[in-house]
């Protein structure tokens, strides 16, 4: 018998999703004085498109939605809309979120993790 394929939680996606706009900005949440320097790095960034977030979580329409309207309603994200498009962009509460309960996160979603970059390269904020 085949192994049934794991679901996975909303509250999953909405982690990997804001470690992936952050890790396009190139920040790195643990470093000191993060919140003094972060402002000026968010006001640069021109985000993420929906449809590079539905690649970075092998999801559908229905659960990206899901997810990104959850990350929005808690304020750690903002989405754009210019000319049909999404643009997708991280809060300084969500820098400061993923900063809080990043290694929480990494510890509890492991397996999830490994599932779902199994024929992907690991990205660095998922790495021990």
């Amino acid at each position: 018998m085949m192994p049934s394929k794991r679901y996975k939680d909303y509250r999953f996606y909405a982690f990997v999703v804001l470690n992936f706009i952050s890790s396009n900005l190139e920040i790195h949440i643990f470093q000191k004085e993060l919140g003094n320097i972060i402002d000026p790095i968010l006001a640069k960034q021109d985000g993420v498109s929906k449809s590079a977030i539905m690649y970075e979580i092998n999801s559908n329409h229905n659960m990206t939605n899901k997810v990104l309207d959850y990350l929005k309603d808690e304020g750690l994200i903002e989405v754009e809309s210019t000319g049909g498009e999404y643009r997708i962009k991280i809060t300084k509460q969500g820098v400061m979120y993923l900063r809080e309960y990043s290694r929480f996160y990494i510890s509890l979603f492991n397996k999830e993790i490994a599932e779902l970059y199994r024929y992907r390269t690991v990205p660095v904020w998922a790495k021990d």
